[in-house]
């Protein structure tokens, strides 16, 4: 966990804002204190915590709608459009360590709102994952809860994550009372999505594996050097010292790169687990976690 908490601190700084690195390991080290909770505590805390995190989000984004309707002038001196105007200048203009310091002085105020916004739900998660193992369903891909995640989870979730979605492009900021309200129903259809998802892997997972599977799942087990690998690029696409694409793309084509990095990311770490045993961001964290035994 400390280890992931070191590299999530310079993949914010160096690469990208969103990280979750960061997040995982303090929160990771949070989770060992419920290893020995039952599965339905741990189900129930997981419940809790992204209803809870849903209603912060949709609270915010209420406050917002108020200060942006009735004080107007007050919101504008928050300094919303200097922010703006900074973040085109360290991305658009600015070279690879000018955008660094620019996360970097960032880092102190975007941690505790992530852990607001993002990681009370992401315990959440934890929590739901450590009680699969628990139960054993994270190894019984006939399990009844993935055939009822696939077939009535996945739908209500792919339908709020689209709601969501839509409400977000119509946000003129992304901390305007719009923007924090598609967050706010993105998050209330989470974890549907999520099991929907798990459900149709675990259909996928039945039977005997094909090379497409068995090149999948290779590509699985290297997660952590996908992650870093998608920060790399989209930082190279994005910078004024790559491609200087921020702030030039339409929704349309952000999504398009989007899920072009996202497929040549998959094929990189597939590739690589075909002739390796671990993926190398993976070896790192090892070596570290086992003091030099990879």
């Amino acid at each position: 966990m400390a280890a992931l908490i070191v590299l999530g601190a310079l993949h914010f700084v160096f690469f990208w804002i969103g990280d979750i690195l960061l997040t995982y390991g303090l929160l990771g080290c949070l989770l060992f204190v419920l290893r020995d909770a039952t599965v339905k505590v741990l189900v129930r805390t997981g419940i809790i915590l992204i209803a809870l995190n849903t209603l912060l989000l949709l609270s915010f984004g209420a406050l917002q709608w108020a200060g942006e309707t009735f004080a107007p002038e007050a919101m504008a001196d928050a300094g919303y459009d200097q922010m703006e105007a900074e973040a085109m200048a360290a991305f658009g203009e600015g070279n690879f360590m000018q955008a660094a310091a620019y996360r970097l002085n960032l880092l102190p105020f975007v941690l505790p709102s992530v852990i607001i916004q993002q990681g009370i739900a992401v315990f959440g998660f934890f929590c739901f994952g450590l009680a699969a193992v628990k139960s054993g369903v994270i190894d019984q891909p006939s399990a009844q809860i993935w055939k009822l995640s696939r077939r009535v989870f996945l739908p209500l979730g792919l339908a709020g994550s689209a709601v969501g979605a839509w409400i977000l492009l119509n946000a003129a900021l992304s901390v305007d009372s719009t923007f924090i309200l598609g967050s706010g129903v993105i998050m209330a259809f989470s974890a549907f999505a999520a099991l929907g998802y798990a459900g149709l892997i675990a259909a996928a997972s039945g039977g005997v594996a094909g090379p497409v599977r068995r090149f999948l799942a290779r590509a699985g087990s290297a997660s952590l050097t996908a992650y870093l690998l998608q920060s790399l690029l989209f930082s190279l696409i994005f910078s004024a010292y790559g491609l200087d694409a921020f702030g030039r793309m339409a929704a349309a084509e952000a999504t398009l790169v989007a899920a072009g990095v996202g497929v040549a990311s998959l094929v990189f770490t597939g590739l690589w687990r075909s002739f390796a045993p671990r993926g190398p961001m993976e070896v790192v964290l090892r070596r570290i976690t086992y003091w030099g035994r990879g």
